[in-house]
Formats: structure tokens, sequence, C-alpha cells
């Protein structure tokens, strides 16, 4: 057993070693497909998640890489994702996200919410458990930098009656000034972080309905859940637009 031997008497290992061993076992993981393969890294799962809270970026990055293989090759496997996903990786996992100085790079950061997502796509338990572990509140620390969604201006409450009064009516704004106060500063993220951030959410949202003709045109998207792309052009062709009147 190449992965026990790695892992069990990894805590006596200096850190350099500690990093080389947890880079074998991640590369060992890519060939894990069947459930008989992941017996041999059942048993650590829980050592291995205690190591993501490790000062070391190295660790956190190799151990990163051991649970995200995992998870892409039993993503279709609910009962080995609940296996994986135990409440404290799951809490380790949020905390890692929004924790400050962050240890993770953008490589890093977009695995975890990846992961996170899978979870939630395919197991519906575990989409519930992240509901009920605020995921809400880390996602929107991760887009504004706070769990309350606010921005550093004062807040100014719009109604129908304020947005339809013109200026001349006694109200000293305008619509510029109206959204300025109630606008959101998002924080600078890349494009393939937000999209991950957003895929998550997603997943946390109710399903749209499928009879709705309003949203018979999702059907035309296809998106690749495993390969981080929003659209498979070369698989599926390009989506060709046109007014129904030019039929």
């Amino acid at each position: 057993d190449g992965i026990g031997a790695c892992l069990e008497y990894i805590e006596f290992f200096s850190i350099t070693s500690q990093n080389k061993s947890l880079a074998i076992v991640a590369n060992c993981c890519i060939h894990i497909l069947s459930r008989n393969d992941f017996n041999h890294v059942r048993g650590h799962l829980e050592n291995l998640s205690n190591r993501l809270r490790s000062d070391d970026k190295k660790t956190v990055e190799h151990v990163c890489s051991i649970f995200s293989r995992l998870v892409e090759n039993f993503h279709r496997d609910s009962s080995v994702l609940r296996e994986i996903a135990s409440t404290q990786l799951l809490k380790t996992m949020q905390t890692m996200l929004v924790v400050q100085p962050s240890l993770l790079n953008s490589v890093t950061f977009v695995s975890i919410i990846h992961m996170l997502y899978i979870f939630s796509a395919y197991c519906p338990i575990l989409a519930v458990t992240l509901l009920k572990m605020n995921i809400a509140e880390t996602i929107m620390c991760l887009l504004t930098g706070s769990n309350e969604g606010k921005s550093s201006a004062k807040s100014i409450p719009i109604t129908y009656k304020s947005a339809a009064l013109s200026t001349n009516e006694g109200v000293p704004m305008n619509i510029s000034s109206i959204q300025s106060a109630n606008s959101i500063e998002l924080i600078p993220r890349t494009p393939q972080e937000l999209y991950e951030i957003v895929s998550l959410i997603g997943e946390m949202m109710p399903r749209l309905p499928t009879d709705e003709p309003l949203f018979q045109v999702d059907q035309l998207f296809r998106r690749s859940a495993l390969t981080h792309r929003a659209y498979d052009a070369s698989s599926h062709g390009y989506v060709l637009w046109h007014w129904q009147d030019d039929q």
C-alpha cells in the first residue's frame, strides 16, 4: 500500500519530505477510479483534512490536489462524495476561502470552489449541508469582502414611490446617485474564479421549472462541469440566434 506508506509516519518527516509524500499521494489519486481503489485512501481522509489547516502553502496545495482528484473521479458516486466531504472538511474549506492572509493561490482557490460545486451538483444532501453551514455568507464574503454584502456607502432604501417621483418633487437625488448609494463593490477576481463562484451559486438556487417556455432556451446551452469551461463550442457547435419573424 504505497499511499499508506507515504502517510502513516508523515508526522515524523521534515516539511520537505512531507510535501514530497503528499505529492506522491496526489499523483496516486489520479488513478483511484473504483471503490476498491478508494479503500486505499479512505482511512487517511481525516488526517488529510486536518492538514488543510497547515501554515505551509505547499502542504495545502498538495492536500487540495488530493481531494480535488478524488472528487473529480467519484463525482457521480454520491455515497463516496459523502465519505469524502465530512463536516470537518466542509468547515475547513469554507474557512480557507475567507481567512486572511490567504495561503491560497488562484488555482487552489478555484479548485476548492469547484469541489464545493461538485458536492452540491451531484449530492443534494451535501448541498443542504452547505446551506445549513451558511455557505451563502461565505459566498457573499468572497464577492464583496463582507458577509453582509454592504458597501461603505450609506444605504438608501428605494421604494416604488421614490423611484416614480421626479427631482422637481422634492427628492434631492437623481437615478445615478441612488444607484451609487446602493451599489455593492465586488472584490477583483479572475474570470475563472468568478465563473466557479457563480456556478456554485447556481447549484444553491432552486431548479428552474422545465415546463416553463421562458426557460426552455436553457436547453440550447451545454456546460461541461468538470472541464472548467462555460461552453464547449468544439463539441456542440455554436447556437444560431434569429428573430422569430425572420424564419
